[in-house]
């Protein structure tokens, strides 16, 4: 009985396999597929990461089914592709587990394996496979129409006048890098949107390489568009660092996107913006739209909170005049409350742990020389007649569980909406 199985479970196995394959093969930008499914990047690149967990698990059972009738024979068409692509689909899973820590590298060498898969998965099967196989021409027919839209998307996103390309400066300081850029078509941007540049004149390498960045700020031109650009860059080993040795020499850049599907935090009448690191690129664009959504009544928000952990205070200085034009922007609202928090390498040698300091018209920035206490906040906040309270969080690991367990807790699990943000590169 065992053995009259066998042959349907072989079969309906490896199709399964090839059936998932699609969405995976399919759409490789995770950004692109997101925006028109209107899910969040990392919703999809999680989805990703589980289908292709289902083919590993469907194709080792193919395999150990096939393993039962006979051995491995390579002078067997089908056994010496079928052996190839298992190679190819383990590699693909060993190589993601040092996607941290060489992401360029790993991300070139899975596409270049997930080809390689689907051309020996075309060969393994017979002629007689025609469900595999046109499964198989599905795969390639979403790959070349996603990336034919790209494509067309980038080139659109890049023509001006006078030629294809993006004008741009960049201002670079200690450890990041302000890139100002001109688009050659505008649009309206949003907050939470995030564009790719490329950047194929500072190395070799990086012609093949393209980096998501947050639009940390933008001014918009004629009829509500962006004419403008800025970028926040911190500056790292390998493309970051050649950019900061080539600033002064401008090199050409090229944006794909916009990305992103942006969250309307108008609704609520508190949102409270946490961010450490870099994570402040991701808020201020929320900030900038809510004061501008409050001057011209569009937005029901009374109250703005911007919270920033900073590891040293010379880290302001990378946003300092997003910062100061924010506070432009708020003048004569008066809804933003900026709270900085500095954790060492003071600037001011007199500054001590718990001492606080006040800055600006109606004391709009406050700056603590220690670490946030978030319940405290989060309760003082909650205590004020503004309505719903929307949580916005581009933070590290730590902030992240601390605001997660409190707004987890059965007496405020009604009260708060908490969101993730993530910081591009």
């Amino acid at each position: 009985m065992a053995g009259s199985l066998d042959g349907p479970l072989l079969d309906r196995t490896g199709v399964l396999a090839v059936l998932n394959l699609v969405p995976l093969v399919g759409f490789p930008n995770f950004a692109q597929i997101s925006d028109y499914l209107g899910v969040q990047v990392l919703g999809f690149q999680a989805a990703h990461s589980a289908i292709g967990i289902v083919v590993l698990m469907q194709a080792i059972t193919h395999i150990a089914t096939q393993m039962q009738h006979s051995t491995l024979d390579l002078q067997n068409h089908a056994h010496f592709w079928g052996l190839l692509a298992t190679i190819a689909l383990g590699l693909i899973f060993v190589i993601a587990l040092f996607r941290t820590i060489y992401y360029e590298f790993v991300s070139k060498v899975h596409l270049l394996l997930a080809c390689f898969l689907v051309v020996c998965l075309w060969l393994h099967f017979d002629t007689e496979s025609l469900s595999s196989r046109f499964l198989l021409l599905l795969a390639g027919a979403a790959f070349v129409a996603s990336f034919s839209l790209r494509t067309f998307q980038f080139l659109w996103r890049n023509l001006r006048s006078g030629g294809l390309g993006t004008l741009n400066r960049c201002r670079r300081n200690e450890e990041t890098i302000k890139v100002m850029v001109r688009p050659g078509r505008s649009w309206k941007v949003q907050a939470g949107q995030f564009v790719y540049l490329w950047m194929p004149g500072l190395s070799f390498w990086s012609f093949f390489q393209l980096h998501p960045f947050m639009i940390v700020w933008w001014e918009d031109g004629l009829h509500g568009k962006a004419d403008q650009l800025e970028l926040l860059v911190e500056i790292k080993d390998g493309w970051t660092n050649c950019l900061a040795r080539s600033v002064s020499h401008k090199p050409s850049v090229y944006l794909d996107g916009p990305y992103g599907s942006p969250v309307n935090f108008g609704d609520y009448g508190s949102v409270i913006l946490f961010a450490t690191g870099a994570g402040i690129a991701s808020q201020i664009p929320y900030a900038k739209a809510l004061i501008d959504g409050y001057m011209k009544l569009e937005v029901r928000t009374r109250r703005v909170i911007l919270v920033w952990r900073l590891d040293r205070e010379v880290n302001e200085d990378w946003v300092q005049s997003w910062m100061q034009k924010l506070l432009d922007l708020d003048e004569g609202s008066y809804i933003l409350k900026i709270q900085l928090y500095v954790l060492s390498d003071f600037r001011d040698e007199e500054a001590a742990n718990g001492k606080k300091r006040e800055y600006g018209d109606h004391d709009r920035i406050k700056k603590f020389y220690a670490s946030p206490d978030i319940s405290s906040l989060l309760g003082e906040e909650l205590s004020r007649p503004y309505g719903d309270v929307m949580i916005s969080v581009a933070a590290d690991g730590e902030v992240r569980d601390k605001i997660r367990h409190i707004v987890h807790q059965p007496s405020w699990t009604n009260q708060f909406l908490a969101k993730e943000v993530s910081n591009s590169e």
